[in-house]
């Protein structure tokens, strides 16, 4: 029998009824839950958008969403993140490790895409699709930043990337369901499978 775990997805139920059981409570781990759902108590597809933002710092601080022992200011890492960008020193939480690893200016990416995850107004997050784009993006200029200068083919334009404007122009779409079309998904990327999945 599948399980899920880990996320709290699972609730008991009765048993002695023939009618299904339906519970509309939202069930997830605190620190990545859509702040928006205190408000409103809706989740929507950037609710989603939120929590992967909250992932993605994570990865690039080195820590889990909550360490209740810490601070208060740093208990919750989206609220922790959304204070240094506010005042300027979003780099000086980043894993030292990863700094020595990432292109100053991929890094400075990842953080954009990881605030933009993390925007207080849901409507203003990207759509998950715009932000695969912009991590290929990414992935890619960190690829150009580790190539030699004599063997660079191409410029990649920091004008092409802007978190002001989250229409990502390199992809296609006919609904938030659909995925990139398949112009898009090219040799190099990294996240084709998921884009694109393929039988194994």
């Amino acid at each position: 029998m599948a399980k899920v775990s880990d996320f709290r997805l699972s609730r008991i139920g009765p048993t002695d009824t023939d009618k299904s059981h339906v519970s509309t409570h939202v069930k997830g781990s605190f620190g990545y839950i859509d702040p928006e759902y205190y408000k409103r108590f809706r989740l929507t597809e950037k609710s989603d958008v939120f929590s992967f933002g909250v992932v993605l710092f994570e990865i690039l601080c080195g820590r889990p969403a909550l360490i209740h022992s810490a601070e208060t200011q740093q208990v919750s890492l989206s609220n922790w993140v959304k204070h240094c960008d506010r005042n300027g020193s979003i780099a000086e939480i980043v894993d030292p490790t990863i700094k020595t690893k990432i292109a100053p200016e991929c890094l400075k990416k990842f953080c954009e895409i990881g605030m933009n995850c993390l925007l207080e107004d849901g409507t203003q997050r990207p759509r998950m699709k715009d932000v695969v784009a912009m991590l290929e993006f990414t992935l890619r200029l960190q690829e150009s930043a580790e190539q030699p200068a004599i063997e660079k083919g191409e410029k990649i334009s920091e004008d092409s990337f802007s978190t002001t404007d989250l229409n990502v122009t390199t992809t296609t779409s006919t609904s938030e369901d659909n995925s990139y079309s398949n112009d898009t998904v090219s040799s190099w990327t990294p996240f084709s499978e998921i884009i694109d999945p393929k039988p194994r």
